[in-house]
């Protein structure tokens, strides 16, 4: 089974290939249950978790699940996140950074 801790590994590193630095320094990246409770690292994934990136004042929420290994989240999570920031009012348009 998958841990947060290796979820949070691969977010972070495609975090720092599609944020600019200066988007980087003002997100936050949480796991967390159903209810909305901040998962331990060390934790297994499980259906119903979430992950959420907290960017200038806009969110992303990804649903995870237990049978999901680290890579196909990676995968996943890089695709949702880059269009994500494409819908967003800092990364919509032609400029960025």
């Amino acid at each position: 089974m998958t841990k947060i801790s290796e979820l949070d590994k691969e977010a972070a590193s495609i975090i720092s290939s599609v944020f600019s630095l200066s988007e980087q320094r003002q997100l936050t990246l949480e796991f967390a249950d159903a209810t909305g409770a901040v998962i331990a690292p060390e934790q297994e994934v499980v259906d119903g978790y979430i992950c959420h990136v907290y960017v200038l004042d806009e969110l992303m929420t990804l649903p995870l699940f237990g049978h999901e290994s680290g890579s196909d989240f990676a995968t996943r999570f890089q695709s949702e996140t880059v269009d994500f920031i494409s819908e967003t009012k800092f990364g919509w348009g032609q400029r960025r950074g």
